[in-house]
């Protein structure tokens, strides 16, 4: 099916109502958009550029400016077509290693590396929730983490890089390195969330009680005690450098120590709080701001009078640093309560670090379908001035926040 004939199908199911995922699947080689589609994007508007989806779920994306590519690897759910299964102790494995990529200049999925499931150690195993940042010095993809019920591969509580020029990945056997992100102590739990701070040239892995930092010009990792920090990350936040502020912006979700028994029901939620469930309680929770300073190792929460816009509580969403215009741009989201009231949004929010103030757009287009909780495939594309974001739902789609 060429490209243009799949268009139209496509638009045909989403009249009738059927998703692309309920019949026969298009090969990614049949599915193209045009990049100079890009180029007169309006101000604050959303253009949808109709790839579906690729490899597996709850991971981030990274882009690749050196390289053009929108970069991602392993996930769950993955059904990416396998191979080596002859042999296999788990052939039927979804938690994934496939590797994909829009590469932009030809506006279209590659696939780099198939779903092997002989779990090859040349390349990070397979599972979920593993972190990448890009790193505009070396011009590679780090990776860390993942979590999995099985399946195995190279050692993920590990550094890896990512060549996309050379296609190549490779492990950096660091010494010292912070305990594995599935720790008993909870400071210890869920370090997959890092970014890299392109000022000092290092890669910043808050935990909650101590903030990790390895110096890729040294190999050597760092523990430094941030008592007065923000709570641990978990596996599925969301952080970005902003190189304007030079300061790691960590929007989250906390709880404000507020609790209800369950017995008496869920208070309504507002604006700035929403109300969790956890055992026997409902825990109040609130949408907070937090920055890093590298140099100073310290953190601090934007203070935001209590009638100040900003976006309401949410887990998951997609977080991008427009280089361009020195703006954090948070999109979607979900409740991530796992139940029948999870609230999934579709609204874009823009930071100003510095002034220390949200404000939301209002986009012109319609706004990607966000139906499924995991928001964080999402990255900037500094050429072509896009943050692309693609939800498990839907397709690609590029925002343009200032032209």
């Amino acid at each position: 099916m060429n490209t243009q004939a799949w268009l139209v199908t496509l638009a045909a199911w989403s009249i009738l109502g059927i998703g692309v995922c309920d019949g026969a699947e298009p090969r990614a080689e049949d599915q193209r958009f045009d990049p100079a589609a890009l180029r007169e994007l309006p101000d604050n508007t959303w253009l949808d550029l109709q790839l579906t989806w690729r490899g597996g779920n709850e991971i981030p994306a990274v882009f690749d400016a050196a390289n053009q590519v929108f970069f991602k690897y392993g996930g769950c759910g993955d059904q990416t077509s396998r191979i080596n299964i002859e042999g296999s102790s788990r052939p039927n494995e979804t938690y994934g290693n496939s590797c994909w990529v829009i590469n932009m200049a030809r506006g279209q999925w590659e696939l780099r590396r198939p779903r092997d499931v002989s779990f090859p150690k040349n390349r990070p195993a397979n599972g979920c929730s593993r972190c990448f940042a890009y790193d505009s010095h070396r011009r590679v993809i780090w990776m860390y983490g993942g979590i999995s019920n099985g399946g195995g591969g190279g050692d993920q509580w590990d550094l890896w890089t990512y060549d996309a020029q050379a296609d190549t990945f490779k492990q950096w056997h660091t010494k010292d390195r912070p305990p594995a992100g599935d720790g008993a102590n909870t400071w210890m739990r869920g370090g997959d969330v890092f970014v890299h701070d392109s000022h000092a040239d290092l890669l910043i892995m808050p935990r909650g009680e101590v903030t990790w930092v390895f110096d890729p010009k040294t190999g050597n990792w760092q523990a430094r005690n941030t008592p007065a920090g923000p709570v641990g990350p978990g596996h599925y936040a969301s952080m970005v450098y902003d190189a304007a502020a030079r300061r790691l912006v960590y929007p989250t979700m906390e709880p404000t120590g507020r609790t209800v028994p369950k017995l008496q029901g869920a208070p309504a939620a507002t604006e700035n709080t929403y109300w969790r469930s956890k055992g026997d309680l409902w825990h109040e929770c609130r949408f907070t701001t937090w920055t890093y300073d590298s140099q100073t190792n310290h953190w601090a929460r934007l203070a935001l009078p209590d009638d100040a816009p900003r976006p309401s509580p949410r887990w998951r969403f997609g977080l991008a640093y427009d280089s361009n215009h020195q703006a954090v741009i948070l999109i979607g989201g979900s409740t991530d309560t796992w139940e029948r009231d999870e609230k999934y949004f579709h609204d874009v929010w823009v930071l100003d670090t510095g002034a220390g103030r949200w404000q939301e757009m209002q986009p012109h287009g319609a706004p990607p379908d966000v139906r499924h909780r995991e928001c964080r495939h999402c990255a900037y594309a500094p050429e072509q001035n896009v943050v692309l974001f693609l939800n498990h739902a839907g397709s690609l789609a590029a925002y343009r926040y200032q032209k």
